[in-house]
């Protein structure tokens, strides 16, 4: 605060000298050129401090991601209002970059052609871009033969939760290439939205406390799905599987609620004896669980479950517990955009492998497997 009394100070200082100058910038009220340039700088410095600090109250007004990343467009309109100007964020499986606002003359962003973010030179290189001439021999080759023709660009990525996953990305005609200045606004921006989307990302974690299933001591519902959304906003690759056993409402019938409750606390005892410790298993409704593998393939998945299978039919040799099976739909977090969309393929998987026979494990897209 007080370097920025400071600063409104000296510049009270030049304008009143300026006022009080004489005709023709003679007599001792004069600016000399020394004292103009402080003037324009001190100018400048304000007119960004002004900036920064209207961006900060708009971002604090942001409740999440799309909030922030919307007032970030609307930043960048003011400062380029004659570039196209897009915000791109990884998708939820961390490959993708997804256009998240977009800003320009004519309200549409510049459609960066770039997929997959590993792609993006400036992400790639986790450093700001800058582009006077898209024709030039060390032009982002992205840039060629867009509709809108010859090109000025420049990039910024943004850093999100320890990963570069984000980027302001603006173009721009040949004859307003984005100048040093300008560019400082950008990674203004940028910085302060990284900022912003940072903080919701780090709030929604923290709010998001596993819960426990008092039957089989495995996480809830609710639990399970907040280490999901976890994984998903760290960018970690993942497979699930939703499990039921089979025909449980026939079971419970046949055999009472006492004896159902143990069915299911033994299926639960067999999926502690199979998953790793980093995996994540949890009862998700009455006779449906669901587990979460991190960094694991749809086929290392199953390979666990047919090992779940088997301790089930090994613990039953030994229990009292009447006769049970379970089927298996197992599913990949690349193959979906939403984790709603990977649970439905799952879904689809548990369902093909109920009516195939069940007792047995069907990886979404892929044909049942057959029973050990």
């Amino acid at each position: 605060m007080k370097g920025q009394r400071d600063l409104a100070n000296r510049a009270r200082s030049l304008f009143q000298k300026v006022l009080e100058g004489a005709p023709e910038g003679t007599g001792a009220g004069a600016v000399d050129h020394a004292e103009q340039e402080i003037l324009t700088e001190l100018i400048a410095t304000a007119a960004r401090a002004d900036f920064d600090q209207r961006l900060d109250r708009a971002l604090d007004m942001a409740d999440d991601e799309q909030a922030a990343v919307e007032i970030a467009a609307r930043a960048m309109h003011q400062v380029l209002p004659d570039h196209a100007t897009e915000i791109l964020l990884v998708g939820a499986k961390g490959v993708n970059l997804l256009q998240m606002a977009e800003a320009g003359p004519e309200d549409e962003g510049p459609g960066c052609p770039v997929i997959a973010a590993g792609d993006c030179p400036a992400m790639a290189r986790a450093e700001t871009m800058r582009f006077d001439n898209s024709n030039e021999l060390d032009a982002c080759p992205y840039l060629r033969d867009r509709i809108r023709g010859t090109c000025s660009a420049a990039c910024v990525p943004m850093e999100l939760l320890g990963r570069h996953s984000a980027i302001i990305h603006t173009v721009g005609d040949l004859d307003s290439a984005v100048d040093d200045t300008t560019l400082g606004y950008i990674q203004s921006i940028a910085q302060r939205t990284e900022n912003k989307i940072t903080l919701i990302r780090a709030l929604q974690q923290a709010t998001l406390v596993p819960t426990y299933d008092e039957l089989t001591g495995l996480f809830d519902a609710a639990g399970t799905d907040a280490k999901m959304v976890e994984m998903t906003k760290s960018l970690i690759p993942f497979s699930i599987a939703l499990c039921e056993l089979d025909d449980f409402m026939s079971y419970q019938e046949n055999y009472g609620t006492s004896i159902g409750d143990r069915a299911i606390r033994q299926f639960a005892s067999s999926l502690r004896d199979v998953v790793r410790p980093t995996d994540i298993a949890g009862r998700y409704t009455g006779s449906e669980f669901l587990v979460v593998f991190p960094h694991t393939t749809t086929s290392e998945a199953a390979s666990a479950l047919e090992r779940v299978r088997e301790s089930i039919a090994l613990s039953l040799a030994v229990a009292e517990t009447p006769m049970f099976t379970a089927s298996f739909g197992v599913a990949e977090s690349v193959t979906a955009d939403t984790l709603d969309d990977l649970l439905i393929s799952a879904s689809i998987a548990l369902a093909i492998a109920r009516e195939n026979g069940k007792n047995r494990v069907v990886i979404s897209g892929d044909e049942p497997l057959e029973i050990l």
